[in-house]
C-alpha cells in the first residue's frame, strides 16, 4: 500500500494544473452519482460516497488533489446544495486541512513497521469522524445524532470500500507498471480452481440479496460472514475488494423499500461496516503475509551480499530447461580472505558480470561449495562468453592490485533439471579435485576416472581400507622397526594411495580418512608381540597433528588397544605449509611426552626443509628417496646426506633412508653413518 503513495509523477506545473482540474470534476461527478433518493437520508449521503473518492485522489496526487477537492466543494455547496449556517464552509474549511494533514502524517509514519494500519485508522476512522463531527456542531438541526451516526458510517464504508477501486482504476489509467503486475497475478490466481470460487462470489451474492428481503435478517448476516472470510483466503484482493463493493450496492438498494427509517438504515450500515473491517483486517494480514513470503523468497533465491541467485533460485531458473550447461568456478581460495575483502571481491564479479557480460541473470554463488555457478545454453557462443568473463575478471582485480584470480572454468552437460544436485555436487567435486594443469574442462559424470575416489571418499568403509607395512633395519643390527602403509580400494579397483589423500584434503575428509587408517593399523600392531619390533611408524598429515581434537582421538586408541606408546612412530608427511606451527609443535610435545616417537618425512623434498629439523621435536628424519635414488654416483648428494647426518648427530635425531633398492647405495649410505635403511633393497611392503 505505502509504495502507491504519491506514486502519480507530476513533473509540470501543467501536469500539476491537470490534475488539480481533474480532481474538480471527479468530485462533482461523484456528488452526482451518489444522488440516491433517501428522503430526508439524501442530503447525509450526498456527504459521504464522494470520500472515497476524495482519499483515493490524495494518497495519489497529494497536494493537486487537495486544491480540486477545496475548489468543488466550495462550488458545490454554493451553487448546488447549499446548507444553513455555513456548516458547508465550515466541513469544507476543515476537510481540507485535515486532507493537508495526512499527506504530513503519511510521511511521517510511511517507515513504520506499521504505516499501513496507521494510515488506515486516519482515514477510515479519523477523517470520518472529523467530518460527522464538524457538521453535528455547526448544523445541528440538520444533523441530529442518528444522521451524524448514519453520516460517519458511510463516509467510513465509503472510504474503506471505494478508495482502495478507485486508486486502482486511476494507476491503471495511468499505465502504472506496479498495479498491472499485481493484477495480472491476481487474474492468474483466480483461475486456479475458477468453478470453486465462482459458486462462492455467486453464493455470497444470493445470502447479500436474501438478506435485503427482510427489515433485518440476522441469520443471513450470520452465514454471510464466515463466506467473506473464506472469500479472502482463496479470493484474490482486488477481486475481494470488487466483491465487497457489490454487497454494499445490494445493501444500500436494499434500504429502499425503507428510505425513511434511518434506524433501519444504521442497523445495516454498522453490521456491514463491522463485518468489512474485519475482512479487510485479514485482507491485511493476508497481504502482508504475502508480502513476508515474496521477501523471504527474495532472500532466498537472492544472496544480498552480491545480489547473484543462490541454489534455489538455479533451482527453479533450471526447472523448465533442457539440454543446458551448468558451469563452475571454485572461489575456495577466496573464501580464505578477511570477509570485508572477500565479500569486496565477490561484489566486483557480480558487478562485471552485469556490466560486462550477459551472465548475471544466470548468474548464482553457492556458498556452501564455495562456488560460482552459472546457467548457460549448449552452445559455443555461451561457452566463449564464459571464457571471456574470467579474463575480465582476473584484468579488473590486478588493475586494482587485489591478489586473486578466478581459477578455471569446469562446465557439465545437463539433459533435464531432475538431476541437477547430482550434477552440481560432481562439477564442484571434480573442479576441486582436477588437475590444474589439465586442458579438459568438460566433466563427463558417467565416465570419470575420479569417481570410484570421489564415491570411496563420501562414505570411507574400513572394509576398502588394507594395511600393509614395510620393515626397515638398523645399520647396526638390532629389533626390526617398520612403517605402516595404507592400500584402498573401491569397486575391486585398486586407488593409487597418494591420490586418496590428495583428494581427501580437497574435500575435507582428510581427518575422518587418517582416523580409520590409524585404528585400522593400530588393530594390527596390537596383533604382534611387542618383542618383535623396536618401533612401528604411521603417516599423519600437519593437519592432523595440528588439531587437538585429532591428537586426543589417537591418545584414547592407544589407550583402548592398550598398545604401549614407546612402541609407536609418527611420521609427519610433507603435504604443504603448516599453516598452525605452535599447534603442532604444542601436540607433538605431547605425544613426545607420553613416550611416542617423532619422525620428520620426506627430508629434502618439497616443504621437508632445515627449518622443520631445527623447530621440530623430532626424534628422527627420514631422508626423501630423491636424495637417496644413484647417490652412489652423485658427490652432491652424498654431502647434503652426510650434513644431515651430522646435524642430527649433534641433535641426538636418527636418520633414517627411504627407498634403498640397490647394493651400491646401501654400501654408500652405511659409509656415510645413515642409522636405519628403508626400501625394497631391504624389504618389499607386504599386508598384514
Amino acid at each position: 500500500m505505502i509504495k502507491y503513495f504519491l506514486s502519480v509523477r507530476q513533473e509540470t506545473n501543467l501536469q500539476k494544473l491537470g490534475y488539480v482540474v481533474l480532481s474538480f470534476i471527479l468530485i462533482l461527478g461523484s456528488f452526482e452519482v451518489s444522488s440516491f433518493s433517501y428522503s430526508n437520508v439524501t442530503s447525509i449521503q450526498q456527504f459521504s460516497l464522494p470520500s472515497g473518492v476524495m482519499v483515493a485522489l490524495v494518497y495519489l496526487l497529494g497536494s493537486s488533489a487537495i486544491m480540486g477537492i477545496f475548489a468543488s466543494l466550495l462550488c458545490y455547496y454554493t451553487f448546488f446544495k447549499y446548507i444553513d449556517s455555513g456548516a458547508a464552509y465550515v466541513y469544507t474549511l476543515i476537510l481540507t486541512i485535515t486532507l493537508i494533514l495526512s499527506l504530513s502524517f503519511i510521511k511521517w509514519v510511511r517507515y513504520h513497521n506499521h504505516s499501513t494500519k496507521l494510515i488506515f485508522g486516519f482515514f477510515v476512522f479519523l477523517l470520518p469522524a472529523l467530518s460527522s463531527l464538524t457538521l453535528v456542531i455547526f448544523a445541528p438541526n440538520s444533523f441530529r445524532f442518528e444522521f451524524t451516526l448514519n453520516l460517519f458510517l458511510a463516509d467510513s464504508i465509503s472510504i474503506l470500500l471505494l478508495a482502495p477501486l478507485i486508486g486502482t482504476l486511476f494507476l491503471l489509467i495511468c499505465n502504472n507498471k506496479n498495479i498491472k503486475e499485481y493484477i495480472i497475478d491476481d487474474i492468474y490466481e483466480i483461475k486456479k480452481n475458477l468453478l470453486t470460487k465462482t459458486v462462492l462470489i455467486g453464493f455470497i451474492i444470493l445470502v447479500m440479496l436474501f438478506g435485503v428481503l427482510q427489515p433485518i435478517s440476522y441469520m443471513a448476516y450470520i452465514l454471510l460472514m464466515p463466506l467473506l472470510i473464506v472469500a479472502v483466503v482463496v479470493i484474490p484482493v482486488i477481486c475481494q475488494i470488487i466483491l465487497i463493493n457489490i454487497s454494499y450496492f445490494i445493501l444500500l438498494s436494499g434500504c429502499y423499500t425503507n428510505n425513511n427509517d434511518i434506524h433501519f438504515i444504521n442497523n445495516k450500515l454498522t453490521i456491514f461496516y463491522m463485518m468489512a473491517i474485519i475482512v479487510f483486517i485479514i485482507l491485511d494480514f493476508k497481504v502482508s503475509l504475502k508480502k513476508e513470503i515474496k521477501d523471504h523468497k527474495k532472500h532466498v533465491f537472492v544472496d544480498t551480499c552480491s545480489t547473484l541467485g543462490t541454489y534455489q533460485k538455479l533451482e527453479s531458473d533450471s526447472q523448465n530447461k533442457t539440454d543446458f550447461i551448468i558451469a563452475a568456478i571454485d572461489l575456495q581460495s577466496l573464501f580464505k580472505f578477511p570477509i570485508k575483502k572477500r565479500e569486496t571481491i565477490i561484489i566486483m564479479i557480480a558487478k562485471l558480470l552485469k556490466e560486462k557480460t550477459g551472465l548475471y541473470e544466470s548468474a548464482y554463488i553457492l556458498y556452501d561449495l564455495s562456488s560460482l555457478v552459472i546457467l548457460l545454453d549448449d552452445n559455443s557462443r555461451a561457452l566463449s562468453k564464459l571464457k571471456s568473463f574470467s579474463e575480465i575478471v582476473n584484468d579488473t582485480l590486478e588493475q586494482h592490485n587485489i591478489n586473486y584470480k578466478l581459477g578455471k572454468v569446469f562446465y557439465i552437460r545437463c539433459e533435464n533439471y531432475t538431476r541437477l544436485k547430482v550434477m552440481i555436487n560432481h562439477l564442484h567435486i571434480n573442479s576441486k579435485l582436477a588437475d590444474p594443469l589439465s586442458e579438459q574442462k568438460l566433466i563427463n559424470c558417467e565416465n570419470n576416472e575420479i569417481n570410484d575416489y570421489i564415491s570411496f571418499l563420501s562414505y570411507i568403509d574400513d572394509k576398502q581400507i588394507n594395511i600393509a607395512y614395510q620393515n626397515y633395519s638398523s645399520t647396526q643390527g638390532g629389533e626390526r622397526c617398520f612403517e605402516v602403509l595404507s592400500r584402498f580400494n573401491f569397486n575391486k579397483n585398486f586407488l593409487n594411495p597418494e591420490r586418496v589423500f590428495t583428494f581427501a584434503k580437497r574435500l575435507n575428509r582428510l581427518e575422518a580418512l587418517e582416523q580409520k587408517v590409524s585404528r585400522k593399523a593400530l588393530n594390527h600392531i596390537k596383533e604382534l608381540p611387542e618383542s618383535d619390533y623396536q618401533y612401528a611408524s604411521i603417516n599423519f598429515s600437519p593437519d592432523f597433528l595440528c588439531s587437538t581434537r585429532s591428537i586426543n582421538y589417537f591418545i584414547n586408541q592407544l589407550e583402548l588397544l592398550e598398545i604401549s606408546p614407546e612402541k609407536i612412530c609418527i611420521e609427519l608427511v610433507e603435504t604443504g605449509e603448516i599453516e598452525d606451527v605452535t599447534a603442532l609443535v604444542d601436540n607433538l610435545n605431547i605425544l613426545k611426552s607420553i613416550g611416542v616417537k617423532i619422525a620428520l618425512d620426506d627430508f629434502g623434498k618439497g616443504h621437508a626443509t632445515y627449518e622443520k629439523l631445527f623447530n621440530l621435536p623430532i626424534d628422527i628424519v627420514k631422508i626423501d628417496g630423491s636424495l637417496v635414488h644413484f647417490c652412489d654416483q652423485d658427490l652432491m648428494k652424498q654431502l647434503i646426506i652426510e650434513n644431515v647426518c651430522k646435524i642430527s648427530s649433534m641433535r641426538n635425531i636418527k636418520v633414517v633412508a627411504e627407498c634403498v633398492e640397490t647394493p651400491e647405495e646401501r654400501e654408500i649410505l652405511e659409509q656415510l653413518h645413515i642409522d636405519y635403511l628403508q626400501g625394497y633393497l631391504i624389504h618389499k611392503p607386504a599386508l598384514f
